[in-house]
């Protein structure tokens, strides 16, 4: 029975194409559009119906837990996990140089920490709408436990409260003090690296005491494109989880809210085929 619900879970939300399976042609706002090409009764009572089953899809409870989930994803693809490639990519044209002396290429080092800066910056906003979003969709709980303490376990469980503190740190450095002098670190296999030097960091009285904690679980000083993958890493696991734990637990209302666009859907044609209009705007289609 659980791994039959699982799987018809699948079929609600956004999984891994940022997708739903029934989009109506047209949202509440742009079918209002239309109403200058009715020409008769008939055209107006059959677009007054699809007007009514398009703001019922639209107010049930599945749409706004799939668009808040669709929201969020979308902003953790295309802003926070283009800023990880981008500072991914510089630090491995980095590590190909032969011999780096960051004070002798300075416009690099300056470009590192931009780039580290903005990537740690997406972060912490994501991390701050996520947990709004969680709350949110706490109200939509019908029984125990809340996404909410779910949510606060997979972060511990992820080490994302071992990260987020020394990253945020990490970046409020950058942001109000000259550029870090980092060190050049050299693996077994002879390729260079930025890195933190440990000694600095936990005698120092600007970063935090859980950041303190972070650098002081490695051996040595800090190796950051090593850090940053695993954090990036624990980031993909806690979003894996949050989509899936939520096409799970709102089963049902996924379920409803299929069913609502399907009649939506239905009833927006009926009227486009009666009116004889065209679409203005782009139909939604289900990823390959």
């Amino acid at each position: 029975m659980v791994g039959e619900k699982a799987e018809r879970a699948e079929r609600y939300f956004v999984i891994e194409m940022l997708t739903v399976t029934i989009m109506p042609p047209e949202s509440l706002g742009l079918l209002k559009t239309y109403s200058d090409s009715i020409d008769s009764e008939e055209e107006k009572e059959v677009f007054h119906a699809a007007m009514e089953a398009t703001r019922e899809w639209e107010s049930s409870p599945g749409y706004y837990i799939g668009n808040c989930i669709l929201t969020l994803m979308n902003a953790i693809n295309h802003i926070c996990h283009r800023n990880y490639t981008e500072l991914i990519h510089l630090i491995a044209r980095c590590e190909t140089t032969e011999e780096i002396y960051w004070k002798q290429v300075n416009e690099s080092s300056k470009e590192f920490m931009r780039l580290l800066s903005n990537y740690i910056g997406s972060m912490k906003n994501a991390e701050n709408y996520t947990e709004r979003i969680v709350s949110e969709l706490d109200e939509y709980c019908s029984s125990d436990p809340l996404i909410s303490e779910l949510y606060d376990v997979k972060v511990k469980k992820c080490n994302l409260d071992l990260y987020e503190p020394f990253f945020t740190s990490l970046r409020n450095y950058i942001v109000h003090h000259e550029p870090i002098d980092f060190t050049i670190h050299m693996s077994e296999e002879e390729r260079y690296s930025f890195a933190l030097d440990k000694e600095y960091v936990l005698s120092s009285n600007e970063w935090s005491t859980r950041a303190k904690g972070y650098v002081d679980s490695w051996e040595n000083n800090v190796i950051i494109s090593e850090a940053i993958v695993d954090y990036d890493n624990a980031i993909d696991e806690l979003y894996n989880w949050l989509v899936d734990h939520v096409s799970y637990r709102f089963l049902e209302e996924g379920e409803e809210m299929e069913r609502l666009a399907e009649n939506a859907e239905k009833l927006q044609t009926e009227f486009f085929d009666k009116a004889d209009v065209e679409m203005m705007s782009f139909v939604w289609e289900e990823g390959p």
